[in-house]
């Protein structure tokens, strides 16, 4: 072979690797974003892997997704009753301050969506900043994500 046809087949399949390169990303960047939605409000990602067993098997960016944003909730919740002692468990017993059982459940389903969050994410092998720019992320709750790797939150000690 002449050099001149080195430089162009290595150019194809330079091309082929790098398309096939942007295949399993945007994939995942599809998955990621259907758990996310499947999620919803919930602060589980179980209810989102039933429906998606329902249709296929779900994939690791689903997995992924689901459990981000099952944390991403759970995380929310947290902080709201924590702003809002009064506003946490049943009407009832919040109408007499907080309710430290609320507190509790609230920091076991975090913790519970944060360690699901970090398998999902180890067994894709991505740094939290790799899988937020998949999905994309905003920048507050990447930065959450990063200080929960650090610490749980503090009012769960």
């Amino acid at each position: 072979m002449r050099p001149a046809h080195l430089v162009l087949v290595a150019a194809a399949a330079f091309s082929a690797v790098q398309s096939r390169a942007s295949e399993p990303i945007d994939s995942r960047q599809a998955d990621m974003r259907r758990a996310l939605a499947a999620v919803g409000p919930s602060t589980s990602e179980e209810p989102a892997l039933r429906g998606e067993r329902q249709a296929r098997d779900p994939s690791p960016a689903f997995l992924l997704g689901a459990a981000l944003g099952a944390w991403i909730n759970a995380a929310a919740q947290l902080d709201f009753d924590r702003d809002n002692p009064t506003a946490a468990g049943p009407p009832h017993v919040s109408q007499s301050g907080a309710d430290p059982d609320a507190l509790a459940q609230d920091c076991a389903e975090e913790k519970l969506a944060f360690f699901h969050l970090e398998a999902r994410r180890g067994t894709l092998g991505l740094s939290a900043e790799q899988a937020a720019a998949i999905v994309p992320l905003d920048a507050k709750s990447l930065a959450s994500w990063r200080s929960r790797i650090s610490a749980p939150p503090p009012i769960c000690g």
